[in-house]
């Protein structure tokens, strides 16, 4: 009986009273306990571990964060309890996508308010549709700054395959899977187009470039191998069919004794990232060449098919790009910026562009980078558990919280992030949260050798962060007034390795301080 009544208590409560002996943590951790309670919540979810399953679902959520307006949960009134936790979202004007953990791709039709001549104080989800199963991976452009792309491309498996007729006694064979892109329209969530491959293809990711007329759809294979294709979106329309010759893609042909196992796309750009942790990237345009690398010299001379590596001694697992700068980090969870650097983009204190990958000081171990147009977003998990969103570059428009006119440097920002977020993404209207825990992700970083540079909290480059300091303590001196020496030390305080508590009663100090000084 006791793990029946176990199974009506909420989640949190019971994985507190698993910790209180090993009986009760033989009965709590059990799959008929976990699958009673993941059935509660979810009856829909068919999984062979529920434990996982029932923590996902008990954690998801979407949190959103109008620029100058309202932070609220944004929730559906039919509810999404069909949907396995959330994976992965991508946020238009007037809806959104989801993909949870079972392959089902959810369009949220969302409903505004304004206020202020328009600026959007909230959103509302009114309904949503699921547009498809089996989904492995969507995209939409990548260019389309305002977040209003035309078509969503949809990367699907399916089983599909003709009935012979068959003699009698004879079997009929089960089709055989096959992978298949669907495009669907973002307005109205309607499929216009399918693209179907041959069984033996395999895929798992996909992504876009170029533009409207000549679109190049790029596929990566379970072999860690890229194919390209040429599309016309303004013919997906016509009621015909005709076939689309797909190419093997030239990092593939290069680099034959490496394994491609992620590639992220940008503003006519595809950074690739190898199964050894190397990074290699496309450049299809030279705007973004000269951006990334401030020169266009070597750009009429080489063929943009043809990966560029990035200079990195360690390995890469996470990146962002955009059409101006791009940012990544590596094994030891140290992060580095490179590209145009007008509005302080790259976080490294100055205005200065970067050609190559610097590493940008007091900011270590991100759970995600979000590169957007002219600003950069990094989801940071501090010691105590707590997570803050650090941003820099550009703050018109409110998209830095907290920061209106900018900041050349990491700064954390005025916004309330939930315990469990693990995603977020940013248009120029809101900043989006995506919550889930997920209890068998493991951690992507690892500590530096011995010699190097350690995590914040380790006494290692002691001498490196005394000259930090110092640099610190020189900009406060070159304050004229109080207020400009408070909102400088707030600045450094932001960047200080501290726990959220701490930075949070020194901030609310300097504010006290200020507001005496003025009195």
């Amino acid at each position: 009986m006791l793990d029946r009544i176990i199974s009506f208590l909420p989640v949190r409560d019971v994985v507190a009273l698993g910790e209180t002996c090993r009986f009760l943590n033989n009965i709590c951790n059990s799959q008929p306990t976990w699958k009673r309670i993941c059935q509660r919540m979810n009856p829909r979810v068919k999984t062979a571990n529920w434990r996982k399953a029932a923590i996902l679902n008990y954690t998801k959520a979407i949190y959103s964060q109008p620029f100058r307006g309202q932070w609220h949960v944004l929730t559906c009134p039919v509810g999404l309890s069909v949907a396995n936790g959330f994976q992965r979202i991508l946020p238009t004007r007037d809806h959104m996508f989801v993909l949870d953990y079972d392959g089902t791709l959810f369009l949220l039709h969302i409903d505004m308010a304004f206020y202020n001549h328009g600026v959007v104080r909230w959103k509302a989800v009114s309904h949503y549709t699921v547009l498809a199963h089996k989904v492995k991976d969507f995209c939409g452009d990548p260019k389309s700054v305002s977040v209003s792309f035309k078509y969503l491309y949809v990367l699907m498996s399916q089983t599909e395959g003709a009935q012979e007729q068959l003699l009698e006694g004879q079997v009929a064979p089960s089709p055989a899977p096959c992978d298949c892109v669907e495009l669907y329209r973002q307005s109205d969530g309607q499929r216009v187009f399918k693209l179907q491959f041959h069984p033996s293809m395999v895929f798992k990711q996909i992504a876009l470039l170029g533009e409207e007329t000549q679109r190049i759809l790029l596929l990566l294979t379970e072999k860690g191998q890229v194919y390209s294709l040429m599309l016309n979106e303004t013919q997906v329309g016509q009621s015909q069919s005709y076939n689309i010759q797909m190419v093997m893609r030239k990092v593939s042909q290069c680099l034959t004794n490496h394994v491609i196992s992620y590639l992220c796309a940008g503003h006519n750009t595809v950074m690739y990232i190898t199964d050894l942790g190397t990074l290699y990237y496309e450049i299809h345009s030279h705007g973004v060449y000269r951006n990334l690398f401030g020169t266009l010299q070597p750009f009429g001379s080489f063929d943009t098919e043809m990966p560029i590596a990035i200079p990195l001694s360690c390995k890469v697992v996470l990146c962002s790009i955009s059409k101006n700068h791009l940012a990544l980090a590596d094994e030891h969870g140290r992060i580095f910026t490179q590209g145009n650097n007008r509005y302080g983009q790259l976080g490294t204190g100055d205005r200065t562009d970067r050609g190559q990958p610097s590493q940008v000081a007091q900011m270590k171990w991100p759970v995600q980078i979000w590169c957007g147009l002219n600003h950069t977003l990094i989801l940071i998990q501090e010691r105590d558990t707590r997570k803050e969103i650090f941003g820099c570059g550009c703050g018109a428009g409110g998209r830095l919280p907290g920061w209106a006119r900018g900041s050349p440097v990491f700064v954390k920002l005025h916004v309330q992030v939930p315990l469990c977020t693990r995603y977020i993404c940013s248009t120029r209207e809101c900043l989006y949260m995506v919550c889930g825990y997920d209890t068998e992700e493991g951690t992507l970083y690892r500590h530096l050798p011995d010699g190097h540079e350690g995590p914040p909290g380790t006494h290692t480059g002691a001498e490196e962060t005394g000259k930090t300091y110092q640099n610190y303590m020189s900009q406060l001196l070159k304050c004229s007034s109080p207020r400009e020496h408070v909102a400088k030390a707030k600045e450094i305080v932001a960047q200080m390795p501290l726990q959220g508590q701490q930075k949070d009663f020194l901030w609310e100090a300097l504010n006290v301080i200020l507001r005496a000084s003025d009195s």
